[in-house]
């Protein structure tokens, strides 16, 4: 769970209506009460404590790579696209397939190929040829 979504749930009870101060209240309810709103006092300490959780995600190319980071995620890139390539070619099961082409696994992997693929060049393009 969230920073953001932790701090919404205790507002939400914070919110919520109280019983009316001249109704007595079974000793049970009191104490499920006392606890619920604990959790909630202590989601916010966490929160407090932690405002790192705050931030917003990074997102893919607003991170800035040194250029020896950025090499060292294309050859990454390409490392996992020939795996899969190699997975693809030792495939028992592709050759089962009636219109010989590939087992659904194998076309999984050959999409991943292509995002991997388009990811390396989305990098390149974006962070110049890697040193």
């Amino acid at each position: 769970m969230s920073a953001d979504q932790r701090v919404d749930q205790a507002r939400a009870y914070a919110a919520e209506t109280l019983p009316r101060h001249d109704v007595l209240l079974p000793a049970s309810v009191l104490i499920r009460m006392f606890y619920e709103m604990r959790r909630h006092v202590l989601a916010l300490f966490d929160v407090i404590d932690h405002p790192a959780d705050l931030r917003p995600a990074v997102l893919a190319g607003n991170y800035d790579l040194t250029a020896a980071e950025v090499a060292t995620v294309l050859d990454a890139l390409d490392v996992a696209a020939d795996h899969k390539k190699d997975l693809i070619e030792l495939c028992g099961e592709c050759a089962l397939e009636p219109d010989g082409g590939l087992c659904p696994t194998c076309s999984s992997r050959m999409d991943r190929v292509a995002e991997y693929d388009l990811l390396a060049e989305k990098m390149r393009e974006h962070h110049g040829p890697p040193p």
